[in-house]
């Protein structure tokens, strides 16, 4: 599917220069009475080089159908002033395999890496009904390069978007510091 959308993101690109590169040629007439002048006396104008320019490529982000359901986790980290701070989002919703978990953050550390733990959790309103040991689910190591926004998305098997409801997300670095938290909802 993203192979599909980003060869129709070159060719529409590709059609939108060749329309722009053409002028009026199609439009105002000019260029088509001239055309016909050149035929009436045989001989034919050279034809215009076109310039057909390649897009970069580019990162597709499928947006999930209507009635999908997409879980949130707003994700908090420790502030400088000794309180907590928003630092984005890490969503869930039904993959081919499992889940796919769209990570949106700020506020990681350049060079350091971040291990994703999720913590299965009833319906309580802390985080005290949730076990105490994390799920078995082989998920991706979050890090940058510089400061900056993380926003990418992975494809995590063995797992359901329901077995994740009320789940609480931990980043953890260095060994073992909490370095950020979210309850998925």
């Amino acid at each position: 599917m993203k192979q599909t959308l980003k060869k129709l993101a070159s060719i529409v690109m590709a059609f939108g220069t060749i329309v722009l590169l053409a002028g009026c040629g199609g439009g105002c007439g000019h260029e088509h009475r001239h055309m016909n002048k050149h035929r009436m006396h045989g001989n034919q104008p050279q034809p215009q080089e076109v310039i057909v320019y390649e897009a970069e490529a580019m990162e597709v982000i499928e947006m999930p159908a209507q009635n999908t359901p997409v879980m949130v986790a707003k994700m908090h980290t420790r502030s400088a002033n000794g309180g907590t701070s928003e630092m984005g989002t890490i969503k869930f919703m039904p993959g081919e395999n499992g889940v796919k978990m769209m990570v949106d953050l700020i506020d990681l550390r350049p060079g350091k890496d971040y291990t994703v733990k999720i913590y299965p959790c009833g319906k309580c309103k802390d985080f005290s009904c949730c076990a105490s040991k994390c799920m078995n689910l082989n998920l991706p190591m979050l890090s940058v390069d510089e400061p900056g926004r993380l926003i990418k998305t992975f494809d995590i098997s063995g797992v359901t978007c329901k077995q994740l409801k009320n789940a609480k997300i931990v980043l953890m670095r260095d060994g073992g510091y909490k370095a950020a938290w979210g309850r998925v909802k």
